[in-house]
């Protein structure tokens, strides 16, 4: 278990997007009158979320979030695809909670609303930094780099499993 990998800014979205959905769930359980139009769509929206970002959470903290993936290496675009999902059903949680606000509900369902739209901000940063990370492994897996003369980088970036110009040791 390695604690330090929830420091990095991509990773630590998940323990903050799990505390949000938490808050949410308490601010609309503890407002009066929950029997709102689209309240069936926003419970399992948010079950749904808290289900998948615990078990997310935990695989990714016992490092053996490759079982989610099959064994490949597409943890970035796994990551982006889940966040771009959660993104949309949040915006659509966050106008749900809004037209509750507008039909009378009372002030903690704007709370709601309020933490809706967090999880929107959090889940649009966690997908665009995780595509920005995969956009990086996909250009580099590509052979872009400069070309070698028999083995040994001329110019360019040295790419991983190639010495480059450095001496092979004793």
């Amino acid at each position: 278990m390695n604690l330090y990998r929830f420091f990095g800014l991509p990773n630590a979205f998940k323990i903050v997007e799990v505390l949000v959905i938490i808050l949410l769930t308490m601010t609309v359980l503890l407002s009066p009158g929950t029997n709102h139009p689209g309240a069936w769509f926003f419970w399992f929206n948010i079950a749904f979320q808290f289900l998948a970002m615990i078990v997310i959470t935990g695989t990714f903290l016992v490092e053996s979030e490759n079982s989610l993936t099959c064994g490949r290496e597409i943890w970035p675009l796994f990551e982006c695809s889940y966040s771009a999902l959660f993104f949309f059903l949040n915006i659509i949680n966050t106008f749900l909670c809004a037209s509750w606000v507008g039909n009378g509900a009372s002030s903690s369902i704007a709370a709601a609303a309020f933490f809706s739209f967090i999880l929107v901000i959090l889940y649009g940063l966690g997908a665009a930094m995780m595509l920005k990370i995969w956009m990086g492994f996909s250009t580099s897996s590509q052979g872009t780099a400069a070309p070698t003369t028999a083995g040994v980088a001329t110019q360019g970036t040295v790419l991983p499993g190639d010495p480059g110009m450095m001496h092979p040791g004793v």
